[in-house]
């Protein structure tokens, strides 16, 4: 006698049939599940995969369930010395204080915060903006051209703003 084959109930259609390799194959890749209806091949009893005990034990085996040990940890206590937070943090200073390397007293020039790059913002903002009136008059003022550029202008000015304000923070 030959390897029975299985119809399969799939998205309102009828699918098969099928052998239990192929089956499994489509297990594997969760193509149906428990729920769903099949039947053998000359059969028309249709019922869930569950029902047919043949089925579900060759396409869903169960999963063996794991338990763990308890496994005893030796604690030694007789190296380990108990050690405050305040030791700790003194000990980390002391270390600090000895590998740091002397404060730099030098001067450094000074000048006003922030001055270089909001010009360098306004000249790169003024130069991208004039880029794309030129594409503009160049191109045609049409809405086929309007339109991405004004994408263009808002992205620009945005991308600009944020770079130079927050991306570049020690320019």
């Amino acid at each position: 006698m030959s390897a029975p084959r299985y119809y399969l109930a799939l998205d309102g259609k009828v699918s098969g049939p099928h052998g239990l390799d192929a089956l499994r194959d489509m297990a594997s890749v969760h193509a149906f599940t428990r729920d769903t209806l099949a039947t053998a091949e000359h059969v028309e009893n249709w019922q869930p995969i569950h029902a047919l005990p043949e089925l579900v034990d060759a396409l869903f085996p169960a999963t063996p369930k794991f338990q763990l040990k308890a496994k005893a940890v030796p604690l030694t206590t007789d190296s380990v010395t108990p050690v405050s937070v305040e030791e700790i943090l003194r000990d980390n200073l002391a270390t600090d204080a000895r590998t740091a390397p002397p404060p730099d007293y030098t001067a450094q020039p000074s000048r006003p915060p922030g001055r270089a790059r909001n010009r360098d913002y306004w000249i790169a903002m003024i130069a991208c903006n004039a880029l794309g009136l030129a594409a503009y008059f160049v191109l045609g003022k049409s809405p086929y051209t309007a339109i991405p550029l004004l994408a263009y202008f808002t992205m620009t000015n945005i991308g600009l703003y944020w770079v130079f304000f927050h991306v570049m923070d020690r320019y």
